[in-house]
């Protein structure tokens, strides 16, 4: 495997570092180390990388040593403190609100509830003020119930009043927040770190990418000029020829012609068939001309 990271000092004595990682997977800190140390110049100086002090047995490429890390030089004392301090186990939240969380847990007694002021502190309409007691000592970590109105689970079954173990990996229900106990992210798997939801490969992480979901489309209304008829301009379909119109006055014209023998009669008879065929053309015209506008436009 391949990959870069960068090293710090702290307080400003020596210029930043790039370095160019090349190892088989599996290797060591202890084996980095040597190259560091000589950059340093002092064999009491260790290294901490997002906080958390590295010790020889992290794995390159896993965990908080991979592409792009930045590795911060700690002297003597800080480093034994920071060891001193580090959790010796994480209480996870799973599920529930505030999931995604942890707790980390250092030897002694810690108060679980909805009080303020308790180490692990949860949102829960269904925890009480101050609900359990998680204990870690030389035997391992137990939980025990601080009589609450709803008692709590763990892995599935009743926590008994006088308490009982917790082992690493046990889920532990308490209202409606479901919280699992792992160990730090230094003794976790280096394939997989589950307390981060990350995997690495070759030293990289690898992330999936957020699913993009199309954004809602806005309505878009298309409007077509109607065959019939335009709400818009109120222009109509042309009409047909009124026959009837034309051909009524003609043979009523016709008739009292031959009854008072007049020609003259016949003669006026014509004029009104051709006063309704001017109105038809010009109606018939005016209609075609409209439509023809309107699907320039659309």
């Amino acid at each position: 495997m391949r990959f870069r990271i960068t090293v710090v000092d702290a307080h400003g004595a020596l210029r930043p570092l790039e370095l160019v990682v090349e190892a088989p997977a599996g290797t060591r800190f202890a084996d980095l180390r040597p190259v560091l140390a000589g950059w340093v110049r002092d064999r009491h100086d260790d290294f901490e990388a997002a906080g958390r002090p590295l010790g020889d047995d992290d794995a390159l490429g896993t965990g908080d040593l991979v592409h792009g890390a930045v590795l911060s030089v700690r002297r003597g004392r800080d480093t034994e403190q920071a060891i001193r301090n580090r959790p010796l186990i994480e209480l996870h939240v799973v599920n529930g609100r505030g999931a995604g969380g942890r707790f980390p847990l250092r030897a002694g007694r810690h108060l679980v509830g909805r009080g303020l002021g308790h180490p692990i502190r949860l949102d829960d309409p269904g925890v009480s003020r101050t609900h359990l007691e998680v204990t870690v000592g030389d035997d391992g970590v137990r939980v025990a119930d601080l009589e609450p109105s709803n008692r709590s689970l763990v892995d599935g079954v009743p926590a008994p009043a006088h308490g009982c173990p917790l082992p690493v990996g046990a889920r532990l229900l308490t209202g409606s927040t479901t919280l699992e106990l792992r160990r730090p992210a230094a003794a976790l798997d280096p394939a997989l770190d589950p307390a981060v939801g990350r995997a690495t490969v070759d030293g990289f992480v690898t992330a999936a990418p957020r699913p993009r979901f199309p954004g809602a489309c806005p309505t878009e209304v298309v409007g077509l000029p109607d065959a019939l008829v335009d709400a818009g301009t109120g222009a109509e379909a042309p009409r047909p020829l009124p026959v009837v119109a034309v051909v009524a006055p003609l043979v009523i014209s016709a008739v009292l012609a031959a009854v008072l023998r007049s020609p003259t009669m016949l003669l006026l008879a014509l004029l009104s068939p051709v006063l309704v065929l001017g109105q038809w053309w010009g109606d018939r015209r005016h209609t075609v001309l409209t439509r023809r506008r309107q699907w320039a436009a659309h």
